[in-house]
């Protein structure tokens, strides 16, 4: 393939290569904590903390310490963050598509909201999952989480691609939009068989 054909394609990754639960997450915490499930859901969704640290305004030893203040028991980093982290079930139906397309010489990256500790876990547990991609743009690493324009931006600044090379598929619909809104087109993801289709008709299979 020449330099001018190879393309770029953008992977969110929760819900697109692993599928996650939230509530696993709220109940798994609260377990370790003693506290009620919708107190953790209250933290991290109501109160914003899991968006904060998504987007590296605190660290991962920060983010277990507030939890342990919040319940005034003490548990383990290690405990608390296998609380949280344990809740992906991945999408290995979607690693063919993965394959060919690098087969075809396209570039795959990771775009995606995430924080240290579920990335980190991705990594220990799953890695087959991240195999196939040449490198990832991460919320917590960049300091912006979608729909946010910073990290659209970083992402096609760290893969130095041409908006009209580029594809990005995501779960969704306001981070495709927001996507749209600097050039990078894309589709919500729905199932691996309409991305295909998808792909085939913008020339990337």
């Amino acid at each position: 393939m020449t330099t001018s054909a190879r393309k770029t394609v953008f992977f969110d990754m929760g819900n697109v290569l692993l599928f996650f639960s939230f509530a696993r997450m709220c109940q798994q915490i609260g377990s370790v904590l003693s506290l009620p499930p919708l107190v953790i859901q209250g933290e991290l969704r109501d109160k914003g903390l899991g968006n904060l640290y998504e987007k590296g305004g605190i660290n991962t030893l920060e983010f277990h310490k507030h939890f342990c203040d919040l319940a005034n028991k003490n548990v383990s980093v290690e405990t608390l963050l296998e609380a949280a982290s344990d809740i992906f079930n991945p999408n290995r139906a979607i690693l063919p598509l993965l394959t060919e397309l690098k087969r075809k010489g396209h570039r795959l990256f990771i775009l995606s909201n995430t924080n240290e500790a579920h990335f980190s876990y991705v990594r220990r547990h799953y890695p087959e999952m991240l195999a196939p991609f040449d490198d990832y743009i991460l919320s917590y690493q960049v300091g912006s989480i979608k729909p946010e324009e910073t990290i659209f931006r970083a992402a096609l600044k760290k893969t130095d691609s041409p908006t009209s090379h580029c594809f990005y598929t995501d779960d969704i619909p306001d981070f495709i939009d927001a996507a749209t809104r600097v050039d990078i087109h894309g589709m919500v993801f729905t199932g691996i068989d309409p991305l295909m289709e998808t792909l085939k008709l913008r020339g990337f299979l």
